[in-house]
């Protein structure tokens, strides 16, 4: 039996777009809840394998504990040292950006109610060893 009180969910590219205005005005209404922090623990593992744990964040105004935790493995690949075992660090960062920069591309079009078929990336990110081991005073690290 269809209840006329319940209302259909508006999703727009897997975003329920109700839920995102509800956030919005909450936040609007109580600016305390804009604070995040997010938090991510290492441990070095062996040579150059560590190892990233990942659960607690504080967000809605409160402390969160994920139900599951995200373990994330990072090494080098064998030029720089490492087994290639896991992506390098620099690798995550550049796949942070780009999932940062997609889900908020998703979540403007959602709120715009546009419908996206793809979005697609390619970051890049130039590093020097020059810089790194110090052998040249001009090159970043």
């Amino acid at each position: 039996m269809y209840d006329a009180k319940v209302k259909e969910q508006t999703m727009v590219n897997g975003i329920n777009v109700d839920e995102m205005v509800g956030t919005i005005e909450a936040v609007r209404q109580q600016p305390e809840l804009a604070k995040l922090q997010f938090r991510a623990t290492d441990e070095w593992i062996k040579g150059t394998h560590n190892r990233t744990t990942i659960n607690e964040i504080y967000g809605a105004g409160e402390e969160q504990k994920r139900e599951n935790s995200f373990v994330i493995d990072k090494d080098e690949p064998p030029f720089l040292m490492g087994k290639n075992i896991a992506a390098n660090p620099v690798e995550y960062v550049l796949a942070s950006l780009a999932g940062c920069l997609t889900t908020t591309l998703v979540l403007f079009a959602a709120a715009e109610g546009v419908k996206l078929d793809e979005v697609t990336s390619k970051f890049e990110g130039d590093a020097s060893l020059l810089g790194f081991l110090g052998l040249d005073e001009n090159t970043r690290m």
